[in-house]
């Protein structure tokens, strides 16, 4: 069962140690042969769906608002639509990466960047994007 929470949470330890605890708190029992459902399902409930309001201790909306509060928010945002995208970015000499970089949404993976996991995929995606550069 780690290894799919480890699949959502891509490591990062708050959302590694708030999936386990919402694991340990349901009431739903794991049933037998698909367990993966169930997570995705667990996931879906209790962090993804109206996530602005189950954001509780503030984790996501910290990274969103590193982002949208910053003074380099339309390059950012660009950035990270490349990265969403899987598009090819200039790693160094980039001015804006190491922000992007500090707010834990993306990581250095096999030499490029990538969103660090499925729940800030999922959360940060391409609706967001648009509402945050419009």
């Amino acid at each position: 069962m780690l290894k799919q929470v480890l699949s959502w949470t891509g490591g990062q330890p708050f959302l590694t140690q708030k999936l386990c605890q919402l694991m340990r708190d349901s009431e739903q029992p794991i049933p037998s042969n698909q367990e993966e459902q169930w997570l995705a399902n667990l996931v879906a409930e209790k962090i993804i769906q109206d996530w602005e309001m189950q954001d509780q201790p503030e984790h996501l909306k910290t990274i969103q608002d590193r982002l949208l509060q910053s003074p380099n928010r339309p390059q950012l945002l660009t950035l990270y639509r490349q990265i969403l995208h899987q598009e090819p970015i200039q790693i160094d000499n980039n001015p804006y990466l190491p922000e992007l970089f500090l707010s834990g949404l993306v990581v250095k993976r096999h030499g490029k960047m990538d969103v660090h996991n499925r729940i800030y995929q999922t959360i940060f995606n391409n609706d967001w994007l648009e509402r945050s550069l419009s």
